[in-house]
């Protein structure tokens, strides 16, 4: 699978128009890593976002709240080490 980049090295293309969003556990070692990950690399907002940084307003953000148009995958590299950071019952949603 050949993928285009946009600016965001987060997101990528594939040919056939799927969108990918790259999240990294290695750099979450607390919930509020999380979120900067989201705003910066799904929302593309530096600094402050005003989506709430919740669980729920993550929610919001799957289901394509604040211009994060469906349909996407997420891809979350490292993912183990997030849980580990940061615990498994915390990205229950």
């Amino acid at each position: 699978m050949k993928l285009v980049e946009d600016p965001n090295p987060y997101f990528t293309i594939d040919k056939e128009g799927n969108k990918f969003y790259t999240l990294d556990g290695k750099y979450m070692n607390n919930l509020e890593n999380f979120y900067d990950q989201v705003s910066t690399r799904v929302l593309k907002i530096n600094g402050e976002s005003g989506w709430g940084r919740n669980l729920d307003a993550f929610n919001d953000i799957l289901s394509g709240g604040w211009n994060a148009e469906p349909p996407y995958t997420i891809i979350w590299k490292n993912s183990e080490m997030a849980r580990k950071s940061v615990g498994d019952k915390t990205f229950d949603i």
